[in-house]
């Protein structure tokens, strides 16, 4: 029995990324498909005394260009803005010692946003004990698209069983997947509620914010976090 997620790669992503991950065998990054604009490849949101605010990796990409070919834009600076912004905002919730785990990242200067991405990610699975297979797209040659991309990275990972994000229902062909005898689970997250500072509650941030608030905590409130499989 093989359970395989895939997702983009993110930048400081939220609960649910590593949720899927939890619950994975094999995990893929699609690291090959078009760049989305205003995605979540380049940002993610953490919590201020005014509520969410972005935190955006500036970058230089062409029209069409795959992600794992998206320069980062470092004459902006925008490492220091970051590191500046959670200094800010996070230094007194308790658990504020983890972020400097990811400072070596604001400190490489990456060339690539998939660098940046992929370092961030990998510091969140190391504190949230997560050990599964991490593959990448662009090392599996399938060149097609969509629900047809998705079918033949679950068959060339020997899946059984694809999780798949709750807009996965928009497009995935099921019929295809069942021939193969894929069994298809749509996540739904049911987002929990856990220490925030700055007021009520604020959903979907990046996960730095569960971690820095609840520590060693943050990985068994992921785990069990409630979903609706549908």
């Amino acid at each position: 029995m093989t359970t395989v997620s895939i997702h983009q790669p993110g930048y400081l992503p939220w609960i649910g990324y590593f949720h899927k991950m939890m619950h994975s065998d094999v995990f893929v990054v699609l690291d090959d498909v078009q760049y989305e604009r205003g995605g979540w490849q380049n940002r993610n949101r953490i919590k201020t005394d005014r509520g969410s605010s972005w935190l955006t990796v500036p970058v230089s990409a062409p029209y069409g260009a795959a992600i794992n070919e998206v320069e980062v834009d470092n004459s902006q600076k925008w490492a220091s803005t970051h590191r500046k912004s959670v200094d800010i905002h996070y230094s007194k919730c308790e658990f504020f010692r983890y972020w400097s785990k990811f400072i070596p990242c604001y400190e490489n200067e990456n060339k690539m946003l998939l660098d940046i991405d992929m370092e961030t990610i990998k510091i969140f699975m190391n504190i949230f004990n997560i050990n599964i297979k991490m593959l990448f797209s662009s090392e599996l040659g399938i060149t097609k698209k969509k629900s047809d991309l998705v079918l033949d990275i679950c068959r060339s990972t020997g899946a059984d069983t694809y999780i798949s994000g709750a807009m996965g229902s928009d497009y995935l062909k099921l019929d295809d997947f069942e021939k193969y005898g894929i069994s298809v689970k749509f996540q739904h997250v049911r987002h929990p509620k856990y220490r925030q500072r700055f007021g009520e509650f604020i959903p979907n941030l990046s996960a730095l914010d569960l971690l820095l608030n609840e520590g060693p905590g943050a990985g068994r409130i992921i785990r069990d976090t409630k979903v609706e499989w549908k």
